[in-house]
């Protein structure tokens, strides 16, 4: 890991001190999807704590890649794009609550768990870029991204023991009356470092500015599966991200 951070740092340093070249900012957003189902869904602890046996519903997540690139020149239609970015991935999973119920400003309903995966990355895009027309090109190359935050997000609804209200009888079922537990705890199961491959396509909008059109995909699994027993998290991250950009 440190030999790749090094050798990221030397390519990043030769193409700032290039002669030809220039300089850029990105900021895009798109949503994030896993190639499996990730979660304790196998878990009997974590699922005796709403004694809801559902399976959980997978979502996408809205991600974000923001930074600072530089377009080293080749030729007329060659260069390469070494990149520093902040981006954001994760997995939202949610399933309906079965055991009590929520009374959000008069509202009885059956309130949906929640638990996001979040997770924040440096990453390093090292790409070529190759412009096959004037206004537009496309660009592709390996990422490696270093694992900086991972956080679950958990909404879930337990019984209120302190509430004297009695139970609640609803839509035919006999409900507790609730209290909202929020949680957000380490979660130290993702690896410290991926590496992703990057496709780009590439709009120029005048004679700085571009739009692009983004895909990256981890290629080794995002989490550690062997170190949690009843977890499944033998899964890969796909991020499709739409936003705009400046060479100056």
């Amino acid at each position: 890991m440190k030999n790749l951070f090094v050798v990221c740092l030397l390519l990043l340093t030769i193409a700032v001190n290039s002669q030809e070249n220039k300089f850029g900012i990105r900021l895009g957003i798109g949503g994030v999807n896993s190639s499996k189902e990730i979660g304790p869904w196998q878990d009997s602890n974590f699922l005796s704590v709403t004694n809801n046996q559902e399976p959980f519903k997978q979502s996408g997540y809205f991600g974000a890649r923001l930074g600072i690139l530089v377009d080293v020149y080749l030729n007329d239609v060659l260069s390469f794009q070494p990149e520093l970015l902040y981006t954001t991935a994760g997995i939202t999973n949610t399933r309906a609550n079965q055991n009590v119920i929520v009374n959000l400003g008069g509202t009885i309903k059956l309130e949906e768990e929640e638990i996001i995966y979040a997770l924040r990355y440096i990453e390093i895009p090292l790409s070529l870029k190759y412009k096959f027309h004037r206004k537009w090109s496309i660009m592709g190359g390996l990422s490696p991204a270093f694992n900086i935050y991972s956080k679950v997000h958990m909404n879930y609804w337990e019984p209120n023991q302190a509430s004297k209200v009695d139970d609640i009888v609803w839509q035919g079922g006999v409900y507790s009356p609730a209290q909202e537990e929020l949680e957000k705890y380490p979660f130290d199961y993702a690896n410290k470092l991926l590496l992703n491959a990057i496709a780009e396509i590439n709009f120029n909008i005048g004679r700085i500015g571009f739009i692009f059109l983004n895909y990256s995909g981890s290629l080794g699994n995002v989490y550690k599966i062997d170190e949690l027993e009843g977890y499944n998290m033998k899964t890969k991250l796909e991020q499709i991200t739409f936003g705009f950009g400046g060479l100056f």
